[in-house]
């Protein structure tokens, strides 16, 4: 069976740290461990690849070098990126908030359905783009305010942490246009 990690979401440190903190289980660690797997994997093909260069050229390049602490820096970042929550300043309750929330991303990504629904937050999930890739988005509620969390999710709907950056823009884009659909209710700020 696999752990659903959006069960295990602790809203009250996430409103307190602004990023989405999980109690961290096995499927967690198994997740980050398989990103950094995956990366050093990475990053010794680009050698491979710079030691069949100099072998066919004869000449030293230090390309793979600098592809791999590129690819180490973007994984760091993606890493970092992943799980902050952007802060939408809102006034009024949260269930009129849910209610504006809720009309708002369904314009938005019509194809987005409501996966979970608590009284603190809940989490669409937009269609998959690709057949293992779908989006995420988290909503926490704390009175007025609003907090949000765009990620990809891989196969099993585990965390997929390789579009971290593109989706820390994504939120900030969809924060935007919440702020501009509803200009008298939200002010981005993040």
């Amino acid at each position: 069976m696999i752990e659903d990690p959006f069960l295990s979401l602790n809203v009250e440190k996430s409103i307190q740290k602004h990023r989405l903190i999980y109690r961290t289980g096995f499927f967690m660690l198994f997740s980050y461990m398989m990103y950094c797997l995956m990366t050093v994997a990475g990053i010794f093909v680009l050698r491979l690849f710079g030691a069949l260069i100099i072998k066919l050229t004869g000449a030293p390049s230090y390309m793979e070098t600098l592809w791999g602490i590129a690819v180490v820096i973007w994984a760091l970042i993606d890493t970092w990126v992943m799980h902050p929550t952007l802060k939408i300043n809102g006034s009024g309750d949260s269930a009129s908030n849910r209610k504006l929330l809720h009309e708002a991303l369904t314009i938005k990504y019509p194809r987005a359905s409501r996966m979970k629904n608590t009284k603190a937050y809940v989490r669409y999930q937009k269609g998959r783009i690709y057949p293992s890739l779908s989006t995420s988005i988290s909503c926490l509620f704390d009175g007025g305010d609003v907090y949000l969390n765009v990620m990809s999710l891989g196969r099993g709907d585990s965390l997929f942490a390789f579009f971290g950056i593109i989706n820390y823009y994504r939120c900030k884009r969809l924060a935007k246009s919440l702020s501009k659909e509803n200009k008298e209710k939200y002010e981005c700020s993040s």
